[in-house]
Parts: structure tokens; sequence; C-alpha cells
């Protein structure tokens, strides 16, 4: 059996995404497929990390974090709206001296 770890989706019953995902995945690869839905990415690292899940959903930085530390690879990566890149934000608080990346 496969175990695919990932994070709980604000936008679907946890239950409903892991028992949806689970039944796709096993049509998919033609394989038993467990899908355990995580509190958050730090656990999904730690079922990776200590070999509890075969496979899980990271977001890039959560990956980078944990590719440093234990022994993982990148299987696949999602490419959305046929864009080949990872484009996020970075905030800081209304009162900080940062204004700029240089600073």
């Amino acid at each position: 059996m496969l175990r695919f770890a990932i994070t709980a989706s604000s936008s679907a019953p946890a239950a409903r995404l892991a028992d949806d995902l689970g039944r796709y995945l096993q049509a998919a690869l033609h394989h038993r497929v467990e899908v355990d839905v995580c509190d958050s990415f730090a656990e999904v690292a730690d079922q990776l990390l200590e070999g509890r899940a075969t496979f899980g959903w990271l977001p890039p930085f959560a990956y980078v974090r944990i590719a440093r530390v234990g022994s993982v690879r990148l299987l696949l990566r999602a490419v959305r709206a046929r864009q080949h890149g990872y484009y996020s934000v970075l905030f800081t608080r209304a009162d900080s001296r940062l204004r700029q990346l240089g600073e």
C-alpha cells in the first residue's frame, strides 16, 4: 500500500478530500493508496522524512527545507495554466523597518 500525505483544503471537508483523492490515485496508479490528511506541511515533511508516507504534497519552500536535511526528491511538479514557474509573495509587518529585499 502507498501512503500519500497532504494538508487539508479549506474548501472541502478533509475526509471527503482524502476519500476522493484516494480513489483517484488508486485508479491512476493501479495500486492501493491511503491518503493521510495532515494538520500542517511540517507534519507532511515529518511523515516523508520518517518513512511513514510514500509520497506527499509540499509547496516549493517546504520541499527545499526538508531536502537539505533528508533523503527526499522531487517526483513531479504541478503546472497551472501552462505556467512553468512558481509565483509567490513575501509579507512583513506594516511597522517593520524592511521596505525592500535589499535591506
